[in-house]
């Protein structure tokens, strides 16, 4: 499976920062919430989003029974409003060559709570059960509150 990917370039404008498709110069979406951030790589999608000074990042690896990986990586990378709604910035979803029955996943959130109440949603609910018979059981990552960044103020 392959997707083409879309950058996204921040932009300042007063105490925004809004970031804007690259491919497409589109920017379907904003908000009034102060931000800091920069350039993010996004999945084939023409959206940009503000991101909060205070993110929660949640980066981890799924081990997909042998031959079922890109099974699982349709069903996580379906698109889902659900998920920017309840806070989520940026879901990204990964293969290796060299790990061909891995899929690795990072995710930006507007906080831990949002992540964990993203849990709660009945589409989420769906696709885990959808692709709990597709996982190894294999499963790492790590989970860490954004403190600072080189790439802004």
């Amino acid at each position: 499976m392959t997707r083409g990917a879309a950058f996204l370039r921040g932009v300042c404008e007063g105490d925004r920062y809004v970031l804007t498709d690259t491919a497409t110069g589109e920017v379907p979406a904003t908000s009034d919430q102060p931000v800091c951030s920069d350039t993010f790589a996004e999945s084939a999608a023409s959206r940009a989003a503000t991101v909060p000074f205070m993110t929660y990042v949640n980066v981890g690896t799924l081990g997909a029974v042998p031959g079922k990986r890109d099974e699982l990586v349709e069903i996580l990378t379906r698109r889902s409003a659900d998920l920017e709604q309840t806070g989520c910035l940026l879901y990204e979803v990964g293969v290796d060559v060299d790990h061909p029955d891995t899929v690795f996943v990072a995710e930006l959130w507007t906080s831990a709570e949002a992540h964990q109440s993203s849990l709660q949603l009945e589409s989420v609910q769906r696709a885990i059960q959808e692709a709990r018979p597709l996982l190894s059981g294999e499963m790492g990552g790590f989970r860490f509150d954004v403190v600072g960044s080189p790439l802004r103020d």
